[in-house]
């Protein structure tokens, strides 16, 4: 009989691997009954042997073991088999004419009797795989997705002998780039929550290099799970997000008639597969878990957490004088009271409760006050970078479409259709402001922090200064403007006190490559654009009082000899605009006097050598090329003083050779012997 039943077992795989032949190839493709009829029984053969496991071995669906008492529980079939013929049968998923919402349920289905039987190479790519039909499935299974993950798949393929854990960080993209239903988005974070640690990392990590529908989400909720406990931020703006609920699944009882909200959850196979026809975790709701029949226990499950801003200790015994809310602890004995909601607790809270012995254990996660030297260093500093970015490219999108009104951009792409662009947009430009938020709160320039990345974040500060500066003075234009005022200065401020150099050389032309980011660094640029790039950043960073007349000093000549070497006459008036509103004289934004600001000429002409003499009238001469206004009486101050000590200076020997005559070339000796 067992011969048979492999036989029957491949027969139908091979009818598996049969249809994706002829749907790919569109060589009579096989018809929706025949497709599902096929995954049921798969299915149904699956859910049978489970009911042959005893169920005292309800500990091996928790966690992958990859050891010779789980694979001794269930027949010796060919499983990968049967997965890869599923893998194959997605692949051509999408050309699928009809019935596709009763097919993907199947596959779905026949995934969750399946995943126990695999081995570690197919259960470590399980969760990448169910999360990569986020819009490929119907919509209305995105539901049934993320639960198969949450409950099943993601808690199972975490375990120490499988690396399922790897793939966290690309899941939580695909989920977090699918807006459909942002509840599932807070689902699959709680979900991992309850069961994982460095979560902050995986979120950060999508925050820092996943999509940009993906970062709103994410950074979105890593402030709600993880709000900032730095007091400068929480005293001086409230830090605003917006996440949504969840609820739980009804209960997956097939004789429960109320489907109530699930409150517990069975890893018993027969009970499983009796009272809920599937495979184990089986969720059960408050009235049914009584009536289950099963001599092992049952699971309380992590209620949803309140999706309202909360930065209180929620601990009912809380004497601490400072109540905000640090912390969360998603273990049983600690939400017990809470009615199994995971517990946001206070800084006092947070160590007491966990002091015992016992609550080490405790799955709990609390946020960081300062990420230089750790293991998030590079990924927070990377997602601050990113936050920035997100504005200046989307506002340097705007520029490009010729700042066309958004009514205009409503009607050209249809009412519903522009509103949805715009609000996605302006969502999009505001996540500048989760981005100054982190850095002035976890990325504090102090002197033990790199220079390379202090610099790195810098540069790209300088450009969202850059790209933000001639906002229209609207609510989003004023709030990122108040940003510069609370946050920005200040961190730039202590970052040029503890870190002048990086500073200054950041304002250079030549930019270090750690610093060539944003702007024109993220596209294929002439030299020309990276120097409109790099005389915005200066122009927008001066009425902040940031540019002393040291840096000025130091930078400005630097910019005017790129510019004189590098530059092409035909490019100059494209660099005339900036450089006119950088030295205008009624305009000019430098916090000193005008003769000040072309001291870098006169002290050359008054003191320089002969090479830093020709220099400053070079600069001169760029600057009067560029109609750049200048006072008669200061020129004509340093042609004076020039001149009376152009006898003094070294002048190099000219060549005596006339200049006219041809050049006879090496001169040829020839030797006779």
């Amino acid at each position: 009989m067992a011969t048979t039943r492999a036989a029957t077992f491949s027969a139908k795989i091979r009818t598996l691997t049969d249809f994706h032949t002829r749907i790919s190839c569109n060589q009579q493709p096989p018809s929706n009954a025949e497709i599902i009829t096929t995954l049921r029984y798969f299915q149904q053969t699956l859910i049978g042997f489970l009911k042959d496991v005893p169920s005292n071995n309800s500990t091996l669906f928790e966690k992958f073991v990859a050891d010779s008492q789980r694979t001794s529980q269930y027949p010796n079939l060919n499983y990968s088999g049967l997965f890869y013929g599923i893998v194959n049968l997605l692949d051509v998923f999408p050309i699928i004419t009809s019935g596709q919402t009763a097919i993907a349920e199947a596959i779905l289905d026949t995934l969750k009797a399946l995943y126990f039987f695999l081995d570690r190479e197919c259960v470590d790519q399980l969760p990448y795989l169910l999360a990569s039909q986020l819009g490929t499935f119907p919509a209305e299974l995105d539901k049934k997705i993320v639960q198969l993950l949450c409950d099943c798949i993601l808690p199972y393929s975490t375990s120490d002998d499988a690396f399922g854990g790897l793939s966290v960080p690309v899941v939580l993209m695909l989920v977090l780039q699918h807006p459909s239903d942002p509840g599932l988005h807070s689902w699959l974070l709680e979900s991992l929550m309850s069961r994982r640690e460095n979560v902050y990392h995986d979120l950060l990590s999508v925050i820092a290099k996943g999509t940009s529908e993906a970062r709103i989400s994410a950074v979105n909720l890593l402030f709600h799970y993880w709000p900032l406990i730095n007091p400068q931020i929480l005293h001086r703006k409230p830090i605003q997000y917006r996440v949504h609920g969840w609820s739980p699944v009804p209960c997956q009882n097939t004789m429960c008639t109320e489907k109530g909200p699930s409150i517990k959850r069975s890893y018993d196979p027969v009970a499983c597969a009796k009272y809920g026809d599937t495979s184990p975790p089986m969720s059960i709701c408050k009235g049914c878990f009584d009536q289950i029949e099963t001599d092992q226990p049952l699971y309380f499950i992590c209620q949803p957490m309140p999706a309202s801003h909360s930065v209180v200790c929620q601990n009912k015994g809380c004497e601490a004088s400072n109540r905000i809310a640090v912390g969360t602890c998603f273990a049983e004995d600690c939400i017990r009271a809470h009615q199994h909601v995971p517990l946001r607790l206070c800084q006092e809270c947070f160590t007491h409760l966990h002091a015992n012995p016992g609550a080490e254990a405790h799955r709990r996660h609390s946020g960081m006050t300062c990420v230089w030297n750790t293991i998030l260093e590079r990924d927070m500093i990377e997602a601050v970078v990113k936050l920035l970015k997100e504005t200046s490219a989307s506002l340097e999108g705007i520029e490009g479409e010729g700042k066309r009104p958004k009514w205009l951009r409503q009607l050209e792409g249809g009412q519903s259709l522009g509103r949805d662009i715009d609000s996605m947009s302006d969502e999009r430009r505001m996540l500048s402001r989760y981005g100054i938020w982190l850095m002035a709160a976890l990325c504090p320039p102090a002197p033990e922090a790199p220079s390379h990345a202090i610099g790195y974040i810098m540069s790209m500060l300088f450009q969202w200064f850059s790209t933000t500066a001639l906002l229209p003075n609207d609510s989003m234009g004023a709030a990122l403007e108040q940003l510069k005022t609370d946050f920005a200065s200040d961190w730039m401020n202590l970052a040029i006190s503890n870190h002048y150099e990086v500073f200054v050389t950041i304002l250079m032309p030549d930019l270090p490559e750690y610093a060539q980011v944003g702007g024109a660094w993220d596209k294929f640029s002439s030299k020309k654009d990276q120097m409109k790039d790099g005389l915005s950043k200066m122009l927008a960073l001066m009425p902040y009082d940031v540019i002393s007349f040291e840096t000025w000093n130091r930078v400005i000549p630097k910019w005017l000899r790129a510019i004189s070497d590098d530059i092409e006459d035909e490019d100059l008036p494209e660099l005339k605009i900036l450089l006119c509103k950088i030295f205008e004289p009624d305009l000019c934004p430098l916090p000193f006097e005008t003769n000040k600001v072309y001291e870098f000429i006169s002290s050359r002409l008054l003191k320089g050598n002969y090479e830093e003499t020709l220099d400053a009238l070079d600069w001169l001469h760029l600057l009067c090329r560029m109609d750049i206004t200048m006072s008669l009486n200061m020129v004509f101050d340093m042609f004076i003083e020039c001149l009376k000590r152009l006898p003094d200076l070294n002048f190099p020997i000219k060549n005596e050779e006339n200049d006219l005559e041809e050049d006879p070339g090496p001169l040829a000796v020839q030797v006779v012997m």
